[in-house]
């Protein structure tokens, strides 16, 4: 196996370099061009993933923040009871 060029300004090389690591050894214009855009695909799917957690989170947020309304207003009809009944703070 032939060693790796690393040339870190203006390759042009193709055959014989690494892509991100060692072990990962372009052998052929062919394999650099998949190279290239299946790391082009996973960052577009690393940023889908990350639109996907946001809206997610989003709607755990309104989740919750719909829940605690309902519990203030549970809360709020409680205490206006007990006032109406006689039975409020002291």
């Amino acid at each position: 196996m032939n060693a790796c060029k690393v040339d870190m300004l203006w390759n042009w090389n193709v055959k014989d370099t690494c892509f991100l690591a060692s072990g990962w050894h372009i052998n052929s214009n062919g394999m650099m061009a998949a190279s290239c855009i299946g790391v082009a695909l996973l960052v577009v799917l690393l940023e889908a993933l990350r639109v996907v957690g946001k809206k997610y989170d989003g709607m755990i947020l309104a989740q919750m923040r719909q829940r605690g309304n309902a519990v203030l207003a549970a809360s709020a009809q409680l205490y206006d009871e007990d006032i109406a009944n006689g039975r409020g703070a002291r």
